[in-house]
């Protein structure tokens, strides 16, 4: 997914995560494992992007498996600082939720305060506040 001036592009590769610069063509891997579609840049930043991380990964050829349904992950969210290659932690799903979600079609409110996706499990759209008060 390319970020917002479309300088950069986060891809994976399996379940590994890489950073392409769109102008010199170099990549940079990035520390944490989930699939380039489980992320969505902040709004106006080339920086940061919010990632849903699987805890594991069950067995499977990715990101076909996933694709196809053949697999499910359980997800936690992270804001990923990508010009120093570390995360935070924003919310445990499964602890916040009692459930089992796979997030997928992430996308960030217009005023940056909400990421939304759906649960792939079950379709469910969800909602989750970001901004801090």
């Amino acid at each position: 997914s390319p970020s917002n001036d479309l300088a950069l592009s986060l891809v994976s590769n399996g379940k590994k995560l890489f950073l392409i610069n769109n102008k010199t063509a170099t990549s940079t891997d990035i520390i944490i494992n989930t699939l380039a579609e489980k992320c969505v840049w902040l709004k106006g930043s080339s920086h940061f992007a919010y990632c849903a991380i699987p805890d594991s990964f069950p067995s499977g050829d990715y990101p076909d498996a996933w694709y196809k349904g053949v697999v499910s992950t359980q997800d936690s969210i992270k804001k990923v600082d990508l010009d120093h290659n570390i995360y935070y932690e924003v919310s445990n799903l499964s602890d916040e939720t009692e459930e089992k979600i796979d997030v997928t079609n992430m996308s960030l409110s217009p005023d940056g305060n909400y990421l939304m996706f759906i649960n792939k499990i079950d379709g469910y759209l969800w909602m989750l506040k970001i901004a801090e008060d």
